[in-house]
């Protein structure tokens, strides 16, 4: 074998070492992959939450609602009726 045929060989990578370094390179992308599903995933969570969150807020005002209208059906039916708009201070704040 000549020197040319050793320094050749020499600089050409072993099937180990690219076996080595394919894996390492699968090993960082895993990582990498495993990152962004991990914050994807957390993404995901906050997002449930955050709905979650407003279907109960959604769930409470239709439940005081509800309440408020039957109070007024029940005001009605006793024959207390809204005579004046002066009566009610929170309506003129709407306006």
């Amino acid at each position: 074998m000549s020197s040319a045929d050793i320094i050749k060989k020499h600089n050409q990578p072993s099937k180990q070492r690219l076996e080595q370094k394919v894996k390492t390179t699968i090993c960082k992308l895993n990582i990498a992959n495993k990152s962004k599903i991990d914050r994807y995933n957390e993404q995901q969570k906050a997002y449930f939450m955050m709905m979650l969150e407003q279907q109960e807020e959604t769930k409470r005002f239709r439940h005081d609602i509800l309440n408020h209208l039957l109070c007024i059906q029940d005001q009605m039916r006793r024959g207390h009726y809204l005579t004046r708009i002066h009566d009610f201070p929170c309506l003129l704040s709407m306006s």
